[in-house]
This record gives structure tokens, sequence and C-alpha cells, in this order.
């Protein structure tokens, strides 16, 4: 290592040599040129399909529901005559 001299006259040791800059890759790999954002649009579809997917699911739980006879009692109400 090289020493050099300061202004006061005492020796400092010299600074290590800096290592190589790695080479950037070029623009063109990088970043595509023109075209559209389709990050909005894609996730607009998921979300589309996902809240109709929710919402088959409730229609097929309530024609479930609906379509169970009810049990019917023994007794029923007098009919109202005038």
């Amino acid at each position: 290592m090289p020493i050099s001299t300061t202004s006061i006259g005492g020796t400092k040791a010299a600074k290590p040599a800096k290592p190589a800059k790695a080479a950037k890759p070029a623009k063109a790999a990088t970043k595509s040129t023109g075209g559209y954002n389709l990050a909005p649009l894609v996730s607009a579809l998921l979300l589309a399909g996902i809240k109709l997917s929710l919402l088959q699911n409730k229609k097929l739980t309530d024609k479930r529901k609906s379509s169970t006879p009810k049990p019917k009692t023994k007794s029923m109400p007098r009919p109202n005559t005038v």
C-alpha cells in the first residue's frame, strides 16, 4: 500500500481501491415502451368474478333452503267467519 503525507508532515494510509461497478442492463430489457397498463383491468375482472361466484353460491343456498318441505303442525287455526 502506498503511503502519502499529510499537510502537517504525518503519514496516512492510502484509500483502498473501489470495486468496479456492475454493468447496468440495457434499458430496453428492463422497461417496455408504449402499451397499456393492464393491472387495473385484470384486478377488476378478478373482483367481478369473485363477486359473481359469491352471488351464485348465495342463490344456490337459498334454493336449497326453500325447496325443503316445512313440517306441518297438527293443529290448524279456526277459519275466520263473519
